[in-house]
């Protein structure tokens, strides 16, 4: 039943252990996941991300890719270094602090969106992501997926179906696998192609399929403080997603905006001329008169006051494909200036 694919190998394992670059720890560590929530009900950590939550296509709306190809993001559920393709940024480093997005964005997800139509993809990934598969099934559709995948992604899903199989061989209600991978949240059908550029159609859909192939992502299992140490290349844009949500979950109150900011003077010298910085993004902005009403950012503990030199762009913020004038999604950025001006 199992893994047709290896057998391209000659059912040789090692091989793809020695080729792949492949980490033993990333599956153990997984398997054990997997293992305590199946069989002691533990909960599930490092859940990964489906789809995003932002609008992204709506803010890289608002910026110039002419001339641009390098860019630092965030991982999380691919969506952000999807669109960054999309828009023709061909080298990207990745990362996430959770290491199964790299796994998932970079090896089921970007193998369906090669292997699949754009018909195909939303309607497929959104069954796999809902769990509409038996375990039998859904085993089968990810091997099908294998050949899709770089060789250590490939050896990871092949080995973890195939232990999540096998651990529940004897249950009568066996859980899928994707399912316990990925959160429930944000998934949400009729937002998926307004927010995401390289689903807004079927042309650019196949416009992202096209870069993939030619783009290169490097990824980095990291927290996003540690991001200046370790990083030496230049870029022209770097994504931070909801960095505020971040630092507020990790230090609950315990930090402030003085200390984020030198991060990001560290990040501004990593910066191409005119390169940018996408700091947070902001939810249901309520305006008034063209401006934001408030004093404090939601969800934060960040004011308004405290951003000086950072920008903010505003766009249109979607309930159900409909829209509030006195309510806009917004960006923090700041851009580098260009030297000699």
């Amino acid at each position: 039943m199992y893994y047709a694919w290896l057998y391209q190998f000659g059912g040789n394992t090692s091989f793809l252990f020695r080729c792949g670059g492949y980490k033993m720890e990333e599956l153990y560590k997984t398997k054990k996941l997997i293992e305590n929530y199946i069989k002691y009900h533990n909960a599930f950590s490092n859940r990964v991300y489906s789809y995003t939550n932002e609008n992204i296509k709506s803010y890289l709306n608002n910026f110039d890719f002419n001339d641009k190809n390098s860019a630092l993001s965030v991982l999380s559920s691919g969506d952000q270094v999807f669109n960054l393709i999309h828009n023709g940024i061909t080298n990207i480093d990745a990362f996430d602090s959770n290491y199964l997005t790299e796994f998932y964005s970079l090896g089921i997800k970007k193998a369906m969106i090669l292997k699949y139509d754009y018909k195909d993809f939303l309607h497929k990934y959104l069954d796999l992501l809902l769990g509409y598969y038996s375990i039998y099934k859904e085993s089968i559709f990810i091997e099908k997926l294998l050949p899709y995948m770089d060789s250590r992604y490939a050896m990871f899903w092949n080995e973890l179906v195939k232990f999540n199989y096998d651990l529940q061989s004897n249950n009568s209600d066996k859980r899928l696998l994707i399912s316990d991978i990925v959160t429930k949240r944000f998934i949400m059908k009729d937002r998926i192609k307004l927010y995401n550029n390289y689903l807004s159609s079927n042309e650019d859909y196949e416009i992202l399929k096209d870069n993939l192939l030619n783009s290169k992502i490097n990824f980095s299992c990291l927290d996003i403080l540690d991001i200046s140490n370790k990083f030496n290349n230049k870029y022209d844009f770097i994504l931070l997603s909801n960095i505020f949500d971040y630092l507020d979950s990790r230090f609950k109150f315990g930090w402030n905006y003085s200390c984020l900011k030198e991060e990001i003077n560290k990040m501004n010298s990593m910066l191409n001329n005119d390169g940018v910085i996408l700091i947070h993004y902001l939810f249901k902005c309520i305006m008034e008169d063209n401006k934001v009403k408030g004093t404090l950012i939601a969800g934060s503990n960040v004011k308004y006051n405290d951003l000086t030199n950072e920008e903010l762009c505003y766009f249109d913020f979607f309930d159900n494909k409909n829209y509030s004038d006195n309510m806009k999604d917004a960006v923090i950025y700041v851009r580098k200036k260009v030297e000699g001006m």
